[in-house]
């Protein structure tokens, strides 16, 4: 009788121990993704809050079929920068807006800064460029160092920072950039700088 009980609870246990191991498995792969999701891009010293008021560090752009940029280097009192790509329908449809409004004010000092999300941007972009009428530089991002420092998440995103990096204005979605709404927001910022 001690034999069966012995050999009984073997086979239970060898029964048991390929479901006990996949639950200790994927309790040790949850714990990695939730600490992987919880860990900050930056070091907590070098750490900035994104949002409106705050005020980001220097960046770097890299300019599609050009050089590197500091934004501190750009000529400009207030400046609109778009995260988009061409497959982007929703950024698509903004850009228009995005454009007129850039030719009504960038005398008075308003810059767009167009960050080019595409996986192949030197395909898509010389006729883009054409086709939406870029007058500027078309910017990329590469490494994701922009999209980390943005918090990008989904496109298209806009943020309107003033020339010393100060954030003014976050909106991720559709708009139409030509409204009397954002002229008059965008008139109270040049004015003031």
């Amino acid at each position: 009788m001690t034999v069966k009980l012995v050999t009984h609870r073997k086979s239970t246990l060898k029964a048991f121990l390929p479901v006990i191991l996949i639950i200790a498995l994927s309790i040790t792969a949850l714990f990695i993704i939730r600490s992987q999701l919880h860990t900050p891009k930056q070091s907590q010293e070098n750490a900035v809050e994104f949002a409106v008021g705050a005020k980001l560090p220097d960046f770097t752009l890299g300019v599609f079929q050009g050089k590197l940029v500091q934004f501190s280097s750009l000529k400009g009192k207030i400046f609109l920068l778009n995260f988009w790509a061409t497959w982007c329908d929703a950024c698509v449809k903004e850009i228009p807006s995005i454009i007129k409004l850039y030719e009504t004010y960038k005398k008075l000092g308003f810059e767009i800064l167009m960050v080019d999300l595409d996986d192949k941007p030197e395909k898509v972009l010389p006729s883009a460029i054409v086709d939406f009428g870029f007058t500027g530089p078309v910017y990329l991002d590469p490494n994701s160092t922009l999209s980390d420092l943005f918090d990008v998440h989904a496109i298209p995103l806009t943020v309107i920072l003033s020339k010393d990096r100060e954030v003014l204005l976050i909106e991720s979605g559709e708009r139409n950039w030509n409204r009397s709404d954002v002229r008059s927001l965008v008139e109270g910022w040049l004015s003031k700088k």
